[in-house]
């Protein structure tokens, strides 16, 4: 704990040299946000998850797939919304408020934003990381949804993994 703290105040001294404004820091929030909006898939349909994968007491997997999709709903659907808010507030078409401030600087030191955690599966990986293992979950839902359930069942993929058992 004392050294991720340590970590994130050297983080946040570092300087961003030069001089003029801070163009260098919004070309790499703009970038980094355009990147990984344009990596997240579509919504999970909700209504189709129902009829494919009605609720039924000798099925009780098809309810653990249908509150899976929509939590990961919630979490893709905020992470897009806030990386369209901050594009926007780079480019100096709404107001940069303290939490998109913090999504900024979260972008550009590599961090998992607060306000996406508040609302994510636990994880202490950098951003990076963070966005490669959303997809691979976001993946591995989407192939059970739209082909068939899996052999073997990821069980850490869940957000709650005790609906699983």
């Amino acid at each position: 704990k004392e050294t991720n703290a340590m970590f994130a105040t050297c983080l946040l001294c570092e300087g961003g040299g030069g001089g003029g404004g801070s163009g260098d820091k919004d070309a790499t929030i703009a970038t980094t946000a355009g990147d990984i909006k344009e990596k997240l898939p579509a919504a999970y349909d909700m209504e189709q998850a129902a009829i494919s994968y009605p609720v039924l007491w000798e099925q009780s997997m098809n309810t653990v797939l249908c509150q899976e999709l929509a939590r990961f709903n919630n979490l893709t659907n905020a992470m897009k919304k806030s990386l369209i808010d901050v594009e926007k507030a780079v480019r100096g078409i709404v107001v940069m408020s303290g939490p998109l401030e913090a999504l900024g600087d979260s972008l550009v030191y590599g961090a998992i934003p607060a306000m996406w955690k508040a609302k994510s599966y636990p994880s202490f990986k950098p951003l990076a990381g963070y966005v490669t293992d959303l997809l691979e979950r976001l993946n591995f839902l989407n192939e059970w949804l739209c082909e068939k359930p899996p052999s073997t069942y990821w069980i850490s993929a869940f957000f709650f993994q005790h609906a699983f058992m």
